[in-house]
């Protein structure tokens, strides 16, 4: 029985991923901005969960954006804002050259080249043209981008249930066949077949 343990425990020394204990080591211990919690701190980078969470944060970086704008800051300032809020240096970069005054085109790249907010930028630059205001269609966009990510987060759950299901069909179904359908069949066929 001892032996059994320990060969067990061996096996599992054997086999331990360190990766785990290094990431957790390098993992910072304290928030590095007020918004940061604990998911902000342990979640990795890439990951099944990456896209709908980039989504999340860009539709709640663009809510404060929003708010922000309709409250009566500049595109300017209000990217400011967000850029201290969130982190985030894709915001910082844009609020920079938004305040040195750099064209649209150019100052809202950062922005452009992320998949989520690439359509801010499409609405900064036509707002500057025309002037128009661009609060509304940055609440609307920010709208959208929750919608997405709840969307993507319905849909890996499903595949998710899918998954674990299977295995559970493996079990079950042959476990129905036996104690369930055997026994019918058998007693069945004994009343029908006469025994000689």
């Amino acid at each position: 029985m001892y032996l059994v343990a320990a060969v067990c425990a061996a096996v599992a020394v054997s086999v331990w991923d360190t990766g785990v204990a290094d990431r957790l080591r390098q993992c910072p211990m304290q928030p590095q901005s007020a918004r940061d919690g604990p998911w902000r701190m342990l979640r990795g980078k890439g990951g099944r969960g990456e896209a709908s969470a980039s989504l999340l944060e860009w539709a709640g970086e663009l809510d404060l954006f929003a708010a922000c704008l309709l409250a009566g800051l500049t595109p300017a300032r209000s990217a400011f804002v967000v850029a201290e809020s969130a982190q985030a240096d894709h915001w910082a970069e844009t609020a920079t050259m938004l305040g040195l005054g750099v064209g649209p085109e150019r100052a809202w790249a950062p922005l452009a080249a992320l998949d989520g907010l690439a359509e801010l930028a499409i609405i900064a630059r036509s707002s500057h043209r025309s002037g128009a205001a661009m609060g509304s269609a940055c609440r609307d966009l920010a709208a959208r981008l929750l919608s997405q990510a709840e969307t993507e987060a319905v849909s890996r759950s499903e595949r998710a249930s899918v998954l674990i299901a299977i295995p559970l069909a493996f079990f079950f179904l042959p476990a129905f066949f036996v104690l369930g359908l055997a026994p019918v069949v058998i007693t069945l066929g004994r009343g029908v077949l006469p025994l000689q």
